[in-house]
């Protein structure tokens, strides 16, 4: 019984084969491949993703989604951030408290999407701030 080894099946045929239709083959060998190349990585980011969106996901990582519980759950966070202020500016204040309104007004009107984007940027603004805040500052 003889084993068939693919390789030289293949240089075979192009030897056989006139020089245009021999690149006609190798160009179509050439996006067989990679359009298997384009399935697998498909197939591997598939995967990954649907393991880090199971229980087992990392501690800290919350899958997002444009419910309305959800804007809630971030409009109590930046009222929580909101009522502890530590050394803010009135003015970023004011606007994380206007992203805050508009943000729940937006929500409750069914433009979920939109709510969460202010309040997500209320809460970036305090964030950045307090960080800005935090950092040594130079004495003259």
């Amino acid at each position: 019984m003889t084993s068939y080894n693919p390789f030289f099946i293949i240089q075979n045929l192009f030897r056989k084969m006139p020089i245009k239709a021999s690149h006609a083959v190798l160009s179509l060998a050439f996006l067989l491949i990679l359009l298997c190349m384009a399935h697998a990585s498909h197939q591997a980011r598939a995967s990954n993703t649907a393991q880090t969106t199971e229980n087992n996901s990392p501690k800290g990582l919350e899958v997002t989604s444009d419910r309305l519980d959800y804007c809630l759950k971030l409009d109590d966070a930046l009222t929580h951030k909101l009522q502890h202020p530590h050394s803010v500016p009135v003015g970023i204040m004011e606007d994380a408290r206007l992203l805050e309104q508009r943000g729940l007004e937006l929500c409750t009107q069914g433009h979920i999407r939109g709510g969460i984007e202010r309040l997500r940027r209320g809460l970036v603004l305090l964030k950045k701030y307090r960080k800005n805040s935090d950092a040594p500052r130079k004495i003259k």
